[in-house]
């Protein structure tokens, strides 16, 4: 009788309508059903979210131009995805935008029920396309039309907060050059009911941006920086706004990006979408893995491939490249014999393609800045820790970053000799100073920042291993333990996925050759491992 009661319930109530919500609404309050968000980000919608949006701002627009396109494709969207929406851009609380609504439907019946929708706002502009071209043809014949300063993309499935548009326009008036925003965003479960899987994303770090579309929801770009790159890419339909944006940035060096930190957009948990697993959708990984290395050709700079990250579908792994002279400089003790022990185990777990390298070891009076000075190499590589590359290409890997645009240094992940737990991620601003970003924490281990193996732009590094081009030398060559960052022009990198592990230095007078490995906490035979 019950599984007759809920089919009767679903009939009358449905998913997609004002009632259907509001029942489930009820039910879930009076512990009939449960919503299935986690407690503790519903407990933030609630009572922290509300008080975080500022007031309307009055229409900014000098004539009748509005300040957003919002440009949106349809393609046979049932009303359980289409009125959700429409709704959420005709209750924002910013009045001064459009809607581009560019429909290539094949269901006629659809299509009337999107044109007779359209007809219940002036600010909806219904577009038939005589055909459906795929997601970017679809999106480029809307683009034709629109007339805001802005451009503001959505998906047909999805919903907007009813501030995203005034929270924009507020971060456009506080930043008049500004060229792309975007904000943090949630999942909606396909009913509608329940937000989820919050990400709050970093301020804008243009080489984590080599990892991922980061900011991909909400996207708004200015329409002239759109129209100068000549709109979107059909042979990069699936990650197309990815591929956008890499174009952008790779004609137009210094554009500004802003992070609005609040969560404006919600991506619907629906049949089909990357939001519920991206593996429906693996040829848009594809098109993203493409669209890196055309981001890297355009920028002339020598690659290899991208790469998916197992296990991580639609986050890559990039592998800039650069032909250079290297200088291993090794400081790690006083005591120069161990020095130079030091520098033969590193150039025993080193193999470049790339790069001619010489290893230099220090006595203990010589000064390392003065040597860095002294460098004629086009990169130095500066070890004051023993700590020793996990893989052979590490040179490759951290010297190739340099090639990349704004880049004044890299460091890598710094392991514990155990390889399990993390001395050094990286540095971030906390406000009042520099803190270290997951030091201590289990290397496989992740939180609102991501993951700890992230590419990633800090505010600070470790000096234990620094690698940065000779040009760089008079701001990175520094005594402190840590390089603080927060005053360059240019950026410092933590390139997680080279990983570098730290052990005991032996004392003087003890043995230390490439014929040991560190493992554990100290130095074993190499015969010892195998052996085991």
């Amino acid at each position: 009788m019950s599984g007759l009661v809920k089919t009767a319930v679903k009939m009358l109530f449905p998913d997609h309508t004002a009632r259907g919500r509001s029942v489930r609404m009820i039910t879930a309050r009076l512990g009939l059903s449960q919503p299935g968000g986690p407690q503790g980000y519903e407990a933030f919608t609630r009572l922290v979210e509300p008080m975080s949006f500022f007031p309307p701002l009055r229409d900014s627009s000098a004539g009748d131009c509005p300040l957003f396109s919002v440009v949106v494709p349809f393609y046979n969207t049932p009303d359980k995805y289409l009125i959700p929406l429409l709704d959420s851009l005709a209750s924002q609380s910013f009045s001064d935008w459009e809607l581009l609504m560019g429909d290539a439907s094949t269901d006629p019946t659809v299509s009337r029920r999107i044109r007779q929708l359209a007809a219940s706002d002036p600010r909806f502009h219904y577009l038939k396309l005589s055909t459906n071209g795929g997601i970017s043809r679809n999106t480029n014949a809307i683009l034709t039309r629109v007339s805001g300063q802005f451009v503001v993309f959505a998906d047909h499935d999805d919903t907007l907060n009813r501030h995203a548009l005034n929270e924009m326009a507020v971060a456009i008036a506080d930043h008049p050059g500004v060229g792309i925003l975007y904000s943090d965003e949630d999942v909606l479960s396909d009913d509608g009911l329940v937000r989820k899987g919050p990400f709050f994303k970093p301020d804008w770090s243009p080489h984590m941006f080599l990892e991922m579309n980061y900011t991909n929801h909400l996207s708004v770009i200015r329409r002239d920086l759109i129209e100068s790159v000549g709109g979107l890419q059909a042979r990069r339909d699936g990650a197309q706004d990815y591929d956008l944006l890499l174009r952008i940035h790779a004609r137009h060096h210094e554009v500004g990006v802003v992070h609005v930190p609040k969560m404006l957009y919600h991506w619907r948990e629906a049949e089909h979408s990357t939001a519920r697993t991206i593996s429906t959708k693996s040829y848009a990984i594809d098109a993203g893995r493409h669209a890196l290395d055309d981001y890297l050709t355009s920028i002339a700079v020598g690659h290899e491939d991208a790469d998916n990250v197992p296990d991580r579908p639609g986050w890559y792994r990039v592998r800039p490249r650069r032909h250079a002279s290297v200088e291993v400089i090794v400081k790690v003790t006083d005591d120069s014999r161990l020095n130079r022990q030091i520098a033969q185990m590193v150039r025993a777990r080193t193999h470049s393609d790339w790069c001619s390298v010489t290893y230099t070891a220090l006595a203990g009076d010589e000064h390392l800045l003065d040597r860095v000075r002294r460098s004629g190499s086009d990169v130095i590589v500066v070890i004051r820790q023993m700590a020793l590359p996990l893989t052979r290409d590490w040179l490759d890997d951290l010297v190739g970053v340099t090639a990349l645009p704004h880049t004044a240094a890299v460091s890598p992940l710094l392991l514990d000799s155990s390889q399990r737990w993390v001395l050094n991620s990286g540095w971030v601003s906390d406000g009042d100073g520099l803190s270290a970003l997951y030091q201590g924490c289990a290397v496989n281990s992740g939180g609102l920042a991501g993951p700890v193996d992230l590419v990633r732009d800090v505010d600070g590094l470790s000096n234990d291993v620094l690698v940065f081009a000779r040009e760089h030398a008079p701001a990175v060559a520094q005594e402190s333990p840590v390089l603080d960052a927060r005053d360059w022009a240019e950026h410092a990198l933590l390139w997680g996925h080279v990983r570098f592990q730290v052990c005991p230095v032996p004392s003087a007078g003890g043995l230390l050759n490439a014929n040991l490995r560190p493992s554990g906490s100290g130095v074993r035979l190499q015969s010892e491992i195998e052996a085991k």
